[in-house]
Parts: structure tokens; sequence; C-alpha cells
């Protein structure tokens, strides 16, 4: 998919942006208006109930396999351009100008990140990143299901183990697997260069492999 970042004031959806260079990204909130999971008003649920005044929300905006076949079909059919997987499918959806061909794409997002929250009263901070996706599905944001905190080196490799062998059959496509430090004032210590945050590793399974023959070369 697609990185994006979600500006809310108020508890209002006014703002969405690529990442780009990690300084400067694409407007693109007409677009992102059109993803049915990216709630346009938020309600907070659970203890307390206060909404942020201000808030960005970091996430994926991405294409099912699902979708994507559909699309394909469809675009054989009127004799355009096939798409060659989702992550260029979604990127392209989002980037172009009409946000009627976005709403036909149906993309979905995930949110993975709370980059800021500013509420009306002081109240606990959060202390861990595994707590800010619980504040995020508690304000209406679709956060995947298959995370799981880890206490040492094996138990990560265990869960990377365990996905591989679920990877085939899940619903969007992937690449890896993002290992996090749970404890924010870690992550703070450990710092970013440049838009690639030291606190944080992702692990690439094997690019898949397939076998094709050359029948003919032309030169010129």
């Amino acid at each position: 998919g697609l990185a994006v970042s979600l500006i809310y004031e108020n508890g209002k959806f006014v703002r969405g942006a690529t990442r780009g260079d990690g300084f400067v990204g694409e407007d693109i909130t007409q677009n992102l208006k059109t993803i049915s999971s990216i709630p346009l008003s938020l309600i907070r649920r659970g203890a307390g109930g206060e909404v942020p005044t201000h808030l960005e929300v970091r996430g994926e905006a991405l294409m099912s396999k699902k979708i994507l076949a559909r699309l394909n079909l469809a675009n054989e059919k009127e004799g355009k351009p096939l798409f060659a997987n989702t992550r260029n499918a979604a990127a392209g959806s989002l980037r172009q100008l009409d946000p009627e061909l976005a709403k036909q794409r149906r993309l979905d997002f995930v949110a993975y990140d709370l980059i800021e929250a500013t509420l009306c009263a002081p109240t606990t901070k959060l202390q861990n990143h595994s707590e800010k996706h619980e504040m995020l599905r508690n304000l209406g944001f679709k956060v995947e299901k298959l995370e799981a905190k880890c206490e040492n080196l094996e138990e990560a490799i265990f869960f990377i183990e365990k996905f591989k062998k679920i990877r085939p059959n899940f619903p969007y496509g992937t690449d890896g697997i993002v290992i996090s430090a749970d404890d924010l004032k870690l992550q703070e210590i450990l710092g970013v260069v440049g838009k690639a945050p030291r606190f944080m590793a992702a692990f690439k399974y094997p690019a898949e492999k397939a076998t094709t023959i050359v029948k003919d070369v032309f030169f010129n």
C-alpha cells in the first residue's frame, strides 16, 4: 500500500498526505475521504471517552488481493493495462485527481502509529507503543489484529515463523514483519536517522520466485 498521515482537529478529519520524503508529502485529503475505514469524525470508546483536540495518525492505505483481482478482470475486459500488484494499484488510486475513481477502487486503511495527540485535560501519558494501538482502536481506527508483544528475540522469531505459514492466504500483500521497541522512552533515546527510526526494524521474507522462458531476442 501507501504510507499516509491523517490530521484531525477537534475530532474531525481535516487533512491527509503521503509520507513523501519524511518532511513534505502530497495532499490527498479528498481521495482519503473515500476510504470507508478512515473515520471522518472520531468518537472515543473505552476509558475517559475524550477525543483529542489535535491528532496525527499514521498508517497504510492499501488494496486487498481480492479487489485487485476484480479490478484487473474489469481492465482486461476493457482492454486496459493490468496492475502489477496491490501496492502500485493503491498508490496510483490515491495519487490521481478524481476522488470518485479512488472510491471505486475500494481501498482500505490500517493504522499503525499515533504521532501526536493533544488532549483537553492532562491524562496518563502513554508509556508503550502497544498502548498507542489500543488508543487507536478506541478512537475507531482499524489496527491489524495479527500482532504480538514479545518478551525476547526468540518470541519475535516464533511470531515471524508463525506468520510465514499464513502469509500466502493473508488478504493483503505483505513482504515482511515490523519489529518495534515497545517502550516509548527507549524509542526516544534511540531516535531517528532521516526517515528511518532506530527503534524499528523490518524483517523481510525472501522474494517470491518463478521460472520464465526467454522465447526470442530482438536486436536493434
